[in-house]
């Protein structure tokens, strides 16, 4: 990336400290919450049986997405921790 700094040119370079394969797994997690939630929604409105909703495959994909997104959270807490010297690592 190049920049103007008193009319020269200045390159530096920007690095990304970021764990991509946390952010995937997010995403993942994001997208299984959406289809959680809109499963939810539309027994909600009479088109599912509530019972489809709090039993069997989307039980457990509610249980998954939970624990999911509190592991990423315990795993960015560890990582930042390393990073900063936090007490968390």
């Amino acid at each position: 990336m190049l920049r103007k700094i008193s009319g020269r040119s200045v390159s530096y370079h920007i690095q990304l400290s970021r764990l991509q394969f946390i952010d995937v797994l997010r995403g993942v997690t994001l997208i299984g919450m959406i289809v959680y939630h809109f499963s939810w929604n539309i027994s909600w409105f009479g088109y599912l049986l509530l019972g489809q909703v709090v039993e069997g495959g989307l039980w457990l994909l509610a249980r998954i997405v939970a624990f999911s997104f509190l592991f990423l959270a315990y795993l960015v807490m560890v990582s930042a921790g390393k990073h900063s010297g936090c007490a968390f690592s």
